[in-house]
Order: C-alpha cells, then sequence, then structure tokens
C-alpha cells in the first residue's frame, strides 16, 4: 500500500491475479471524501483509470476506461465538465474548484510514476500468461480463449469483496475474488447486504436451496479455468478413484463392508499403505445437480445446524472461488482420551467432457498460518474424491451413478496399519464416514431429480404414512393382533391405577406420572400432553423412526447407532445402541419390533415391544446389553380450536436397562427418554400462534357480549361480596376439616372485556392454567345469559413417610356473571347443593383502569371435607390463586414489541427467571430461553429482527465469568454466536460492580448495537436489570458471596468483642475496660431487638420471640445471611 500525493489516499497495487485468464490485475482504491477513483492494469500497458465521483456537491464524473495517454490530452476538458453528459447537474459549465483540481491533478501524476513501476512487472507476469494462453488453445481452443481474454473490465464485480459473503455465510473474511464470466453485483442488493437486510426473512431451508440452484447453474453454463496446482489436486484425486475401481475388480482386495443402505454398495481396502474406502450408488437427479449439492452443503446452514451432532467444534469455510473454497474443521472423535482431529482441505470440483464430474478434497497449507494447529490437536490428512457419471434418464428422471472414494488418515494411532487389520474399529469409521453416500440417494429418492430441504423430505414421507394410516386397509397376522390386544390391556391398566407419583418436566404442557402396577418388578411412566395436529400426523411421526431430522438428534439423545428395516406398511423392525450417559456403565442396545393400529372409532395406536428375530443378522457388540422396552402410544382424536386440529396423546412405557442402575440414574433416563421423546412430537406440529389468534377471537367475541350485560348483583349479594374482599388478606390460608380461603390481586395489560372472557372460557382456560393437575368442564350452559354449570377434577397427593395416596376432588358449581357498573365486571363460582361434598366459593372482580390495562382481584374459599392436613388445603388454596399470575402472565406475552414499557420490561425479566426455576432437567436453559423466547410475542418479535438477541440472552443466563464454549455447544448462526459473545461480557461485568442498573448500564455502553436496541425498544433494558438483579443475588460471586463474606465478618466481630470483655474481666484496674465493652454489646444488641420488635409486631409476639433468639446469642447476622442467599419471601405484615 502506498499514499498518493500526500492525500492520505491508498494505493494497492499488487498483482496477484496469476491464475485468472483476465489479464486486469485485482482494482485498486484511492478514496477521498467525494471520489473514489479506480487503477487497473490495461492489456496495452498503460494505466487504466477509472473515477466515480460520489459527492453530489460537484456532480462531476469522469469516462471509465481512460488510458494515462488519452488522460494527459483531455484533462482539462475532463474536469472542467463542459459535456453536460458527463457532467452533474451541480457543475454544468463551470470549472471545478481549484483545491479539487490540483487534488486530481497530483493523483493522475503519482498514477504515472507508479504506472513505471508497474509495467516491469506487467512484462514478467505477461510472459507467464502467454504460457498459460497457449496450454489452454490446445485444450479447449482460440475461441473460448479469446473470449475470455476479452472480457470487459465494466463486467467484472462493482465489489468483488461482496462475492465471498454471497457465497460464504458463515465468515466474515472478505477476499477480492477475480473470476471469469462473472455478473455485475446488484448495487441494492449489495447495500441491503451490507445492512443486513438481505436474506432475513429468507429460512434456512430456503437459503440452501437458492445456493444451491445457484451453483446448479454455474456447473451447467459456466465454463471454469482451473490452475496448474488445482489440476494436479484433480488428477491426484482421479488417480485414487482409479485404484479404488482397480481393487475392486479382484475380491482378494476388497473386503465388503456392511452398508446402512441396501442400494448403496461399500468396500474396503489396502491403497499405498492406508485403509481405503469406495462407496457408490445411483441418484436420481442429474450430475450437476448432485455435484452441487455435495459442494454447497459444505457451506450451507443446514450443515452449520447440524455440526455439533457430528461432535464438530470449529468449522470454518472460505470461498476462493466458483470451483474451489477452503474448509477447516475440528471434531471431537467421541472416544475417551483421543485428542480432537483438525482438518484443513481444499476442495475443488471440476466438470470433464462427456458430463462427468469430479469433486476432490485434499489437504493444503494455505490455511496453516490463519488456522494454526491447536494445542493437544491432531492434524488429519487424506484425499475423498467424488465421480458423477450421468446416466441415462428413466422415466423422464435423471441419473447419475455416484462414487465416493475416501483416503484418510486421522492420526495418532487410530490408523496405525497394524491396528487396522487387527480390530474392526477402523471399519466402523469408514462405513460411517461412507454413509454421506446413502444420505444423497435418500436426498433425491423419489424427488423428480429436484433438491428438496431434508425438512420438505421428511413432510412429504409423513404425509405418504399419514395417508395410509388414514385412507388405506391393513391386514395383520395372528402375532401381530396379540401384540396388539396385550398393549391396550397394558395401556388400560396404567391409565387406570391410582398410586402414582406425578414427576416434573420443563414443558408444563407436558404431564408425567410413575405407576406400579401389581405384580411388575418394575415401574412405569406415562406421560401425555395434546399435539397441535390430527391423529394420523402423530401417528405417522412416531411410526417414521428413520427421518432426516430424527438422525440429526441421535448424538443429542445419546443414541450411537440405529438399524431399522421394514417389515410390511404397518410393521418396521428398530434397533439402536445407547450410550446412557453414566461412566462405566456399559452401552445399551435396544431390539425391538413397531406396530401401528387405527381402530374404527379413529383412535390410533403404535406397540413397541421386544424383538430377537434379528440376533443372527445384527449380532450383538461386545461388552455391550440388551435392555429392554416395552411401549404403548396412543392417539385420541379432541375438539379442534379454531382451525388447528387437536389430539391427546399418551406414552406408556416400561423400561428395564438391566444390570445395577441406581434409582437416582433410572429417574433421569426416564425424564429424558419420556419427557424429551414427547416434547419432539409436541413441538415439532405446535401451532401455538394460530390457536393464540383463535383465542384471541372467542374472547372478542365474549367481551362483545359481555357489553350488552344488563344483569346486576342484589343489593345483599353486594355487600357480601364487598365484605369478602375487605375481610380476606393477600395471602393463603387454611385451617381443620379442610377448609381454606385467600385472595390474590393482578394488573392485566388487556382490556376490561378481554379480561372478563379470559376468566369465563372455562374450556380454554384449563388448558392455560399451569396446574395440570386440575380440569375443568362446562356441564350446562345457559344460551339466554352468562351462567354455567362447571365441574372441576383436582388431583390431590398426599405423603406421609415413603408412602404416598392420590385422591380426587370434585367441585360442581354455578358461575354467573355481572356487571356491577361500567367500569366493573363481577364472576361468582357458587356451589351446587347436593352433588358433591367438597364445595368451592370463588369471586373475580374486574375493575378498568385504562387502555390495555385491567385490575383483577380473585377471592375463594374451599371446603374439603375429611382429615385432610392443612397443608393440603393450603396448596389447593396457592393453586386457585395462581391463576391471576398465570392471566398476568399470559397476557404480558401477548403485547407487541412496540408497545411494551419498561414496567412490561421487568415482568418479562421476572417471568423468565421463574420459568428457570421451574425447569426440570439439568443443563436446560437455553432449552427454556428458547422457549420462553418463542411464547413471548415482545421477545419473539425482536429476535425476528436481531437474531443476535438469543444468543446474548442464553449467555446471559448462563452467567458465567469465563465463557466455556464446550458446554455451550455450537450456535445455529453467525448472528447467535455473536450475540453469545456479547451476553458473555456481563457477567464480568456484574462481578465488578454494586447494581445490577449499573453492571448493566457500563456493559451495554461496550457495544453501540447494543445501546441502540435499547434505545428503540424500551422494555429492554428493564428487564435485563431484573435479570442481572437475580443473577447477582444467586450467583456464588455475586450478592450470596457478599452477604456470607458480611455475615462471617460479623461474627467473627462479635466472638471478638466477646472475648476481649471476658479478658477484662477479674482484672484488677481494668474494670472500667470491662464494663464499657460489656455496655457496647448490651446496645448493640438492644438496638436489634428494638428493629427485631418493629418488623415482627404485626405478626403476632411468637414470632417476636422466635427471631429475638439469634440476637440474643449472635447470630443475627449469620441468619439473615441465609435468608438472602436462599431467597426466603418475606412475610406478610414485616
Amino acid at each position: 500500500m502506498s499514499d498518493v500525493a500526500g492525500t492520505g489516499m491508498e494505493v494497492d497495487a499488487r498483482a496477484g491475479a496469476r491464475e485468472n485468464l483476465t489479464l486486469t490485475l485485482q482494482t485498486m482504491h484511492f478514496k477521498t471524501e467525494n471520489v473514489d477513483v479506480k487503477s487497473n492494469i490495461s492489456p496495452h500497458g498503460g494505466v487504466r483509470i477509472g473515477t466515480n465521483i460520489a459527492s453530489s456537491d460537484n456532480g462531476l464524473k469522469l469516462r471509465e476506461g481512460t488510458t494515462s495517454a488519452e488522460v494527459e490530452g483531455g484533462l482539462e476538458e475532463e474536469l472542467l465538465g463542459e459535456d453536460q453528459g458527463e457532467c452533474g447537474g451541480g457543475m454544468v459549465g463551470k470549472k471545478m474548484r481549484s483545491d479539487d483540481e490540483r487534488r486530481y491533478i497530483d493523483v493522475i501524476a503519482s498514477l504515472e510514476t507508479r504506472n513505471g513501476e508497474l509495467l516491469s512487472d506487467n512484462t514478467s507476469m505477461q510472459d507467464e500468461i502467454n504460457l498459460m494462453k497457449a496450454r489452454l488453445r490446445e485444450t479447449i481452443g482460440d475461441a473460448a480463449v479469446d473470449k475470455a481474454i476479452q472480457e470487459p473490465l465494466a463486467n467484472s464485480p462493482s465489489n468483488p469483496q461482496s462475492i465471498d459473503d454471497e457465497h460464504d455465510p458463515h465468515t466474515q473474511t472478505r477476499e477480492v475474488v477475480n473470476r471469469v464470466n462473472a455478473t455485475d453485483v446488484d448495487d441494492a442488493d449489495y447495500a441491503a447486504a451490507e445492512e443486513g437486510r438481505v436474506g432475513v426473512a429468507m429460512t434456512d431451508s430456503e437459503y440452501d436451496k437458492k445456493e444451491h440452484a445457484k451453483l446448479t447453474d454455474i456447473i451447467k453454463n459456466r465454463t471454469q479455468f482451473y490452475s496448474w496446482e488445482e489440476e494436479k489436486a484433480i488428477r491426484a484425486g482421479y488417480e485414487l478413484f482409479e485404484k479404488c475401481k482397480d481393487k475392486c475388480k479382484d475380491k482378494k482386495n476388497f473386503e465388503e463392508l456392511k452398508s446402512p443402505d441396501e442400494k448403496v454398495k461399500m468396500v474396503m481396502m489396502q491403497v499405498d499403505g492406508h485403509s481405503a474406502g469406495l462407496a457408490t450408488t445411483v441418484v436420481d437427479a442429474s450430475a450437476e445437480v448432485c455435484a452441487a449439492y455435495e459442494f454447497s452443503s459444505i457451506y450451507s446452514k443446514e450443515w452449520y445446524r447440524t455440526k455439533e451432532e457430528l461432535g464438530v467444534t470449529e468449522f470454518e469455510t472460505k470461498r476462493q472461488n466458483d470451483h474451489s473454497l477452503f474448509y477447516m474443521s475440528t471434531r471431537d472423535i467421541g472416544v475417551h482420551g483421543f485428542a480432537p482431529r483438525t482438518a484443513r482441505f481444499k476442495v475443488i470440483w471440476k466438470k470433464e467432457d462427456g458430463g462427468r464430474i469430479i469433486i476432490n478434497a485434499s489437504d493444503t497449507d494455505d490455511l496453516k498460518d490463519k488456522y494454526p494447529l491447536r494445542k493437544g490437536n491432531v492434524l488429519v490428512s487424506g484425499n475423498s474424491v467424488w465421480v458423477f457419471e450421468p446416466l441415462a434418464a428413466v422415466g423422464g428422471v435423471p441419473r447419475t451413478v455416484v462414487t465416493l472414494s475416501a483416503n484418510v488418515d486421522a492420526g495418532g494411532i487410530l490408523h496405525n496399519p497394524f491396528v487396522d487389520k487387527m480390530t474392526d474399529a477402523t471399519h466402523k469409521a469408514m462405513t460411517g464416514y461412507l454413509s454421506v453416500v446413502s444420505t444423497m440417494r435418500k436426498k433425491f429418492d423419489n424427488s423428480g431429480g429436484v433438491f428438496k430441504s431434508d425438512d420438505e423430505l421428511d413432510q412429504e414421507e409423513l404425509n405418504k404414512i399419514a395417508d395410509d394410516i388414514k385412507n388405506v386397509p391393513q391386514l395383520y397376522r395372528t402375532d401381530e393382533e396379540r401384540t396388539v390386544l396385550r398393549g391396550k390391556e397394558f395401556y388400560k391398566k396404567c391409565n387406570e391405577n391410582k398410586h402414582f407419583d406425578f414427576i416434573s418436566l420443563p414443558d408444563k404442557r407436558i404431564t408425567a406420572k410413575m405407576v406400579h402396577n401389581d405384580g411388575d418388578s418394575l415401574v412405569t411412566g406415562v406421560v401425555s400432553t395434546v399435539v397441535d395436529a390430527n391423529v394420523e400426523e402423530c401417528t405417522a411421526y412416531k411410526f417414521y423412526c428413520d427421518s432426516r431430522a430424527s438422525r440429526k438428534r441421535m448424538k443429542k439423545r445419546g443414541e450411537i447407532s440405529r438399524t431399522i428395516k421394514a417389515i410390511n406398511p404397518h410393521a418396521l423392525f428398530y434397533l439402536s445402541r445407547i450410550n446412557i450417559g453414566v461412566r462405566g456403565f456399559n452401552h445399551r442396545e435396544f431390539r425391538q419390533k413397531l406396530i401401528w393400529r387405527r381402530d374404527s372409532d379413529g383412535k390410533c395406536f403404535i406397540f413397541v415391544t421386544d424383538t430377537e428375530i434379528l440376533n443372527d443378522e445384527y449380532p450383538r457388540e461386545p461388552g455391550d446389553v440388551v435392555a429392554s422396552a416395552y411401549t404403548v402410544w396412543t392417539f385420541e382424536s379432541l375438539d379442534p380450536i379454531g382451525d388447528v386440529p387437536q389430539t391427546a396423546a399418551t406414552m406408556t412405557s416400561r423400561i428395564d436397562v438391566k444390570g445395577a442402575v441406581p434409582s437416582s440414574i433410572m429417574n433421569r433416563l426416564a425424564k429424558n427418554f419420556g419427557g424429551d421423546a414427547m416434547a419432539e412430537l409436541r413441538n415439532y406440529f405446535d401451532k401455538s400462534r394460530k390457536i393464540e389468534e383463535a383465542d384471541v377471537a372467542i374472547r372478542l367475541k365474549i367481551a362483545r357480549e359481555a357489553e350488552k350485560l344488563v344483569a346486576k348483583p342484589n343489593e345483599a349479594t353486594t355487600e357480601s361480596l364487598k365484605l369478602l374482599f375487605d375481610i380476606y388478606q393477600e395471602s393463603s390460608q387454611a385451617d381443620k376439616g379442610g377448609i381454606g380461603w385467600g385472595k390474590s390481586t393482578a394488573y392485566l395489560r388487556t382490556g376490561f372485556g378481554e379480561a372478563a372472557a379470559f376468566f369465563w372460557n372455562v374450556e380454554r382456560l384449563s388448558a392455560i392454567d399451569s396446574n395440570k393437575n386440575v380440569e375443568k368442564f362446562v356441564e350446562e350452559r345457559n344460551k339466554e345469559g352468562f351462567e354455567m354449570q362447571v365441574r372441576i377434577t383436582e388431583e390431590k397427593e398426599s405423603k406421609l413417610g415413603f408412602v404416598v395416596t392420590k385422591a380426587q376432588h370434585e367441585f360442581f358449581s354455578k358461575m354467573r356473571m355481572f356487571k356491577a357498573d361500567e367500569n366493573t365486571i363481577i364472576i361468582t363460582t357458587s356451589p351446587i347443593k347436593g352433588k358433591a361434598t367438597t364445595t368451592e366459593t370463588t369471586v373475580v372482580k374486574i375493575c378498568k383502569g385504562g387502555y390495555k390495562k385491567t385490575k383483577v382481584e380473585l377471592a375463594t374459599k374451599i371446603e374439603l371435607r375429611g382429615e385432610v392436613s392443612k397443608v393440603a388445603t393450603k396448596r389447593c388454596v396457592k393453586k386457585r390463586l395462581g391463576l391471576t399470575i398465570d392471566a398476568e402472565y399470559y397476557f404480558d406475552n401477548l403485547i407487541e414489541s412496540g408497545e411494551a414499557n419498561e414496567e412490561d420490561g421487568k415482568a418479562f425479566g421476572k417471568q423468565l427467571m421463574l420459568k428457570l426455576k421451574e425447569k426440570g432437567l439439568p443443563g436446560s436453559k437455553q432449552e427454556v430461553v428458547k422457549a420462553f423466547i418463542q411464547a413471548n410475542r415482545a421477545l419473539r418479535e425482536l429476535v425476528e429482527e436481531r437474531k443476535f438477541i438469543e444468543g446474548l440472552l442464553c449467555a446471559v443466563i448462563w452467567n458465567r465469568l469465563r465463557r466455556s464454549k464446550g458446554k455451550e455447544g455450537i450456535a445455529g448462526c453467525m448472528e447467535e454466536e455473536e450475540g453469545r459473545e456479547i451476553g458473555s461480557r456481563l457477567a464480568m461485568t456484574m462481578a465488578t460492580t454494586l447494581t445490577a442498573k449499573h453492571a448493566v448500564d457500563e456493559w451495554s455502553k461496550q457495544f453501540s448495537i447494543v445501546v441502540n436496541i435499547m434505545e428503540e425498544h424500551v422494555w429492554l433494558r428493564p428487564m435485563l436489570e431484573t435479570i442481572a438483579r437475580e443473577l447477582m443475588v444467586k450467583s456464588l460471586w455475586g450478592m450470596k458471596a457478599r452477604v456470607i463474606a458480611g455475615a462471617v465478618t460479623s461474627l467473627l466481630d462479635f466472638a471478638t468483642d466477646v472475648y476481649v470483655t471476658y479478658s477484662f474481666l477479674g482484672v484488677a484496674g481494668k474494670e472500667g475496660y470491662f464494663q464499657a465493652s460489656l455496655a457496647s454489646l448490651n446496645v448493640s444488641m438492644g438496638l436489634q431487638l428494638i428493629f427485631v420488635w418493629g418488623q415482627n409486631k404485626d405478626i403476632g409476639w411468637r414470632k417476636v420471640l422466635r427471631e429475638s433468639i439469634p440476637v440474643l446469642i449472635g447470630f443475627k447476622p449469620a441468619l439473615d445471611a441465609y435468608r438472602v442467599a436462599t431467597g426466603v419471601e418475606q412475610e406478610k405484615g414485616r
């Protein structure tokens, strides 16, 4: 880089495009405030000058492509702007300002000087280019070479740096890319891409399809020119392919591998002293489509999203040109004690005469400086070659023979020749590596040769299975009928069992319980939920075990391998090998048979039983333990919500992993097995947004009807209700005999009528209620007014030691809605006499508070009768009072991002932290955060606008002083990774500041983008401050540590005071010191006792005395520190 004439404008005069047939060197940029001057070496030896005036002040525009000789003769005419066609309107017919004129003359003079230096370099380069031209003329002909040489400079990319970003979405590294036949980059698209707007609304699947179509067109239509090094790499790759083919001619030279796909042949042999493999198949697509799929998959978003499942910890691609790229990755090979493997490859594709296409991936040293080998990692070397040979089309569908040859040395002792021959470890590794051929075949199987995303292909297969379940009659053998009958009896027995224990799961929409049937040595898990799909779709999803999405989740679920073999349309074999995730325990193998059945009433079942039929064909792995599982899936149709079908899904499963496994591990495995399986099903068909829209429509309809209310409560009812709200305090209370009462208040961010409709719509209220063991049904509805009979069933749990008993209470009540005045609506629930021994009286008072502000007060009284403890009664009261909190959160989550205010932000933060407290599985913070983002409309809209916010919020919740990427896993996209990096900085800031507000303020100032978003969305800062405040209290290095340190210091101070006082006791001449020290201690305790009395006098003297004891023994600081550290709530009245 050199400075031009002291103007501060830099010139890049490097001539590096030696491998390009276009004789134009890299563009040199000279930028000032008003001008962008571009310079290139002309094919005739002169400097080509191109200027582009950017300022509207002078409007000057020099002709592009002017040589230095032309500038000398025509500079004055160009600079004066006398030709109106060449000038902007601001300087027509006028001379340019003298300062600008001198600046341009200095630039041209400097270019002339620099031109002489470049000419010598250009001469040597010209000789090399002439040799390349001669070689290419012999290969592709004179016409093609001449056309490439004559490609005008105007057709080169207007901003070459954008090409790298266009092809590689996962790296921000930019390089100048010179291409033959390159097209102009649209200015509007480039500007939008610079601002991050292009592709915001495009899904990952749509992006990958677009990139695939673009590359397919390039392979078909664009002529590519290759350097000598690239040609050499292609030839070396094809030689490996030929060697592998030659080895396959004699059966003595290769060993056939057990392919997971019957249509893919896999073999293994020794080539040049190393293990090599070859896989071949026929794909229903053209060679160009197949090659484009394989090449573009390296930088696809689908790969970036799923690479974590393959153990990839680092990954980056760098596109060099249309036909080559660099690929760097580091992955954990999954073997304990073995170092991670790092690979650095250059991938090149080439289309030959006759239509054959070769993709070669081989070692490269070009990346060793930028990506040095990390300490402890092992460098992988090898060569992989894809060969695509077109076949004749069948039925209009193009076909291609696809062959993959691979020779990979993983380094270390993994590829020691002796180990290769004496063990089958390499065989398994090679089979897994070659299985990508099967993935490609399945990608285009029955696709008509058209590229489709994995999601699209999975959906098509699901639709086919669902259609068969619904419309195609099935014939079941006698043994299958026995399996069906046995499974139905098992399901019925477990679901009617009253001896069960509830299990907490992260997703509150899913309920789980453990039951124990008489005569069984094992407990059975029953997991249930409601799915937003019909029964056929749910059945198809669980029966389609080998979906592409399911395979991507194998590692996360601990599934090492799987084998699936179809029996008939309604049955299949499923063999899987599982790592139970406990060190020291062997892997478990499940060998099962699946059968689906649809009854005449529309109910569907899937029965999963153990089988030994495939034991000979697929023997057990040495050291593995064969486990047992018996599972019945049941799907029953429910009434739809709007246009969304609803299905009650239940999984009843009994698992025996064999061996001496502790109960704590079994409970965790049961949660993972049942909860995750049901969560996958529910999330796949989740249509919460559509249901949300349907709920809003129903509430608005009820609200409009409520406006016409004329019924008012009589004076006696009004007085009794007023007395009820005045007497009950904001708490839950209980007395003997199962009598309990309480009151709660909430402020809802919704309209007056919608709030009333929310509490009146009992059918949907039970779905929104967080208490999943409470169900509400409308028994009878009065069509003439707001009155109906409601039945409420509630499961009650009582524990006595290790004995758990379950009971069910039923409440029969009559609900009425009254309009007390224009600003108040009252909903009452009163018991129906004679229908049940348990009764419930509830009053909901709804008061208008302004635009989307409504105050709700709920008072309730229940009588459970019988021998019911106060604790159990109080728990029932809390469940009913919690409905106001559920309503508050529900409407908070419906607020749009533009409507949310600072108070809403605090509510969002508080709700998220409560969700994190409720999570049932360790390590699921990220899942909880992502689920909350999807549930909260304001956050969801913000994340759709700014994708990095999701990663930022996850990193803030992780709250680690030092970021640990290994624990976080790989981000789903670059934006999420950026957010994680930003969010991880908050923890250290909190550790060095006193308050959450100060911490968020200091942290946000480090990132201007965060400040801008906080200014645009005023609720974001209060939300983060609320989260930070909770984290500071709970973290070991935050408020908890500070409080504990203060308590310890206080106790030490108290102990030293007592010691000093005691040391003065009885010492002659020290009586005054003793009295002073004793007086000091007495005054301190006296002041503390006064404060204790003032804080607890409203609660009662018992509380005052109980709190005074720690003061008298000097342990009050320690007690307060414990309460702060554990988050004990302050009692009412303090």
